[in-house]
């Protein structure tokens, strides 16, 4: 049996798996933010194959994925993996001090507020979703 995959769209909404809604825009916009702000900086050491989805009403094209290049591999950065960090901090699946998840859980009740997180939960958010725990910083 062969997985389809689905493409999403910056206006829909997802649901995850902590029955919260999310906009994918927000979702994109972390991994935008990733991208652009530096909030992993500090243990990637390349990125590569970026990707800009369209113009929002500012004109401005997010990122919606990359790859990054870590200890001598590649992973790919997308709204899939911003998905699966939130839900295993917030599902308790990985270890993360208490006043993150606290952080992550207001962010994401409040819908991500088109993806305003700090960059620790951010940094966070995208440890868990590439490698289940943190492992830098």
């Amino acid at each position: 049996m062969q997985a389809t995959q689905t493409t999403l769209q910056p206006t829909d909404t997802v649901a995850l798996r902590i029955r919260q809604g999310v906009s994918v825009a927000s979702l994109i916009s972390l991994v935008d933010s990733a991208h652009d702000e530096g909030s992993i900086a500090y243990w990637v050491e390349a990125t590569r194959g970026a990707k800009r989805g369209l113009p929002d009403e500012f004109g401005h094209r997010n990122w919606y994925q990359f790859e990054v290049f870590v200890d001598d591999l590649w992973y790919l950065i997308s709204v899939n993996t911003i998905i699966a960090g939130i839900e295993r901090v917030l599902n308790g699946d990985t270890q993360v001090n208490d006043a993150i998840r606290r952080s992550i859980a207001q962010d994401v009740a409040e819908g991500l507020d088109y993806g305003y997180i700090d960059d620790e939960a951010l940094d966070v958010i995208i440890q868990v979703g590439l490698f289940g725990e943190i492992v830098y910083g």
